[in-house]
């Protein structure tokens, strides 16, 4: 499991704390509401949560799902 404190560190170094990484990609940034109703309509689109299984080893699994929650719990909604 990812430490607390790990997360509240990483927070402070991400290149889009302030928006400079966005800045160059796009005029106008999502807004957290925003990237987080994107990002839940796309775990609902079967092409998109497929995407994955050409890049993994038949042998491994992966829970798309699962792994979007994890996720969003540990890391997305402290960006708020």
């Amino acid at each position: 499991m990812i430490n607390s404190a790990s997360i509240m560190e990483w927070k402070e170094h991400v290149p889009w704390k302030d928006n400079r990484y966005m800045a160059f990609t796009v005029e106008n940034p999502p807004t957290y509401k925003q990237f987080v109703n994107n990002m839940e309509a796309k775990m609902t689109d079967e092409e998109f949560l497929g995407d994955t299984m050409g890049l993994l080893r038949p042998e491994m699994s992966f829970e798309p799902l699962a792994s979007y929650q994890l996720v969003k719990e540990t890391l997305i909604d402290r960006l708020q």
